[in-house]
C-alpha cells in the first residue's frame, strides 16, 4: 500500500499538529499549577512578612524598661519595694472598675510612709 503524496503532507501534518499539541498543552499544565503556588507563597510570605513586623516592635517594647514596669503593674499587679497597693472595692466613691482586676475594684498604689 503506496501513499500518494497529498496523504503523505496529512500524516505528516497531523503528526506534526499532536506533537505541536503535546508540546503546548502537556507543558502549559504545569505552568499553571508553578503560578497557582508561586501566588500561595507570595501571599504567605506576606503575612509573615507583617507578623514578623508586629514582633519586631513588641520585641522593641519589650526592652523599654518603662512599659516592662507598666506591664508588671497593669498586667500582673506587681508593686516596686517599699509600695503598698490598695484595692478599692464597689460602693466607695473613689471606685472605678478595672479591666485587670476582672471589674473588682480600682487599685491604687502609694509609697510606704
Amino acid at each position: 500500500m503506496k501513499l500518494s503524496n497529498k496523504s503523505l503532507v496529512v500524516v505528516v501534518v497531523a503528526v506534526l499538529a499532536f506533537a505541536g499539541y503535546v508540546v503546548v498543552f502537556f507543558p502549559l499544565g504545569g505552568i499553571l499549577s508553578l503560578n497557582r503556588q508561586l501566588q500561595q507563597a507570595r501571599s504567605e510570605l506576606a503575612s509573615i512578612s507583617k507578623s514578623n513586623q508586629r514582633l519586631a516592635a513588641e520585641e522593641a517594647q519589650l526592652k523599654n524598661p518603662r512599659y516592662i514596669e507598666h506591664l508588671a503593674r497593669s498586667s500582673y499587679g506587681l508593686v516596686k519595694p517599699g509600695q503598698t497597693e490598695y484595692v478599692i472595692m464597689p460602693g466607695s466613691p473613689l471606685y472605678v472598675p478595672s479591666k485587670s482586676l476582672g471589674g473588682t475594684g480600682t487599685t491604687s498604689t502609694v509609697p510606704h510612709s
